[in-house]
């Protein structure tokens, strides 16, 4: 992942005294989307923003800050319940704060991460970008194969923290999977620091954690991160075509960790 220094979005904006992104970010940022070819248009979703509120929102300045340094690939657009319910209501748009996408032409793309990306997470969006505005994500052809024949409307839920090195990898894995069939595979990424307690997930003890669902009904969930390759055979031919082998103490439905290494430290997120 790309080693970028949190946003800092800070209280009183000035684009002299107060940057959003770092001189040494922006610099590396310019020469990263000079590999955008294809527009692409980020859906700020801001809730309980008034109009004069809106250019304001920390999560409508981080995005202007990506547009103005490749204004003609990236556009914002903001939606709020108030004026926009419909539209929101179409798009399938999260209840907190969130960002989706369109590609060109305004075909909906089928992720959406909620919350503002901060810490680790705005790397994750930056490479989002990189891939709807590029060439793509590189997938391996039969992983690409077992994704797009999928014939089962899959839904991927990653629950992840900004100051969590492993999220960012987790995420990227289903953004990638959503990419290689928009039509049947819907991604969110949900920052729980950012959505409401009553939304959080119960008994959730640490980050990241990966929930999917199949036709609407439970799938899989795990903690940690599965290898690409696992998650297309568990979406192309369930659960019992990936074996078992994670600590029966960190178990859910499944887990299947790399290695020990890929568990985050951020345990018990309601600490």
């Amino acid at each position: 992942m790309v080693p970028f220094s949190p946003p800092r979005i800070p209280e009183v904006l000035s684009p002299v005294m107060n940057p959003v992104l770092s001189e040494r970010d922006r610099w590396a940022l310019e020469s990263m989307f000079k590999a955008l070819k294809r527009p692409v248009t980020l859906i700020a979703v801001l809730h309980h923003a008034s109009s004069e509120e809106e250019p304001l929102h920390p999560l409508r300045v981080i995005l202007s800050a990506l547009q103005e340094i490749a204004p003609h690939w990236i556009q914002v657009s903001t939606l709020t319940p108030t004026r926009d319910q419909a539209m929101l209501r179409a798009l399938g748009a999260p209840s907190a704060p969130a960002i989706g996408f369109l590609a060109d032409g305004g075909e909906p793309i089928p992720i959406w991460m909620v919350g503002i990306p901060n810490g680790y997470q705005f790397g994750v969006l930056v490479q989002l970008l990189l891939d709807l505005g590029g060439n793509g994500p590189k997938i391996r052809r039969p992983i690409l194969n077992m994704v797009r024949n999928c014939s089962h409307d899959i839904h991927i839920q990653v629950w992840v923290a900004p100051t969590c090195a492993h999220s960012p990898r987790a995420v990227r894995y289903a953004q990638q999977l959503a990419l290689a069939n928009p039509v049947r595979i819907h991604v969110s990424s949900i920052d729980w620091t950012q959505v409401p307690e009553s939304e959080r997930l119960p008994g959730l003890e640490w980050v990241p954690y990966t929930r999917i669902q199949r036709d609407g009904h439970p799938l899989t969930d795990f903690y940690g991160i599965w290898p690409l390759d696992k998650m297309a055979r568990v979406i192309r031919f369930g659960p019992h075509a990936v074996p078992f082998d994670g600590p029966a103490a960190h178990r859910t439905r499944s887990t299947i960790l790399e290695s020990e290494e890929t568990q985050s430290d951020e345990r018990d997120p309601k600490n």
